[in-house]
């Protein structure tokens, strides 16, 4: 199921971030769904 859904620049930068979400505790996920905020942080993670 969908749940979160963000547009990126490129393919490579939204598979990179989908990685590195994937990775996320559980926890960090539910708050990733809550509150966008977080996935600004790991799109400029990813970005470097």
């Amino acid at each position: 199921m969908l749940v979160f859904q963000k547009k990126l620049g490129s393919r490579s930068l939204a598979l990179a971030v989908e990685s590195k979400v994937k990775r996320l505790s559980k926890k960090r996920k539910e708050d990733l769904i809550r509150t966008n905020e977080h996935i600004e942080v790991i799109i400029k993670e990813v970005e470097v």
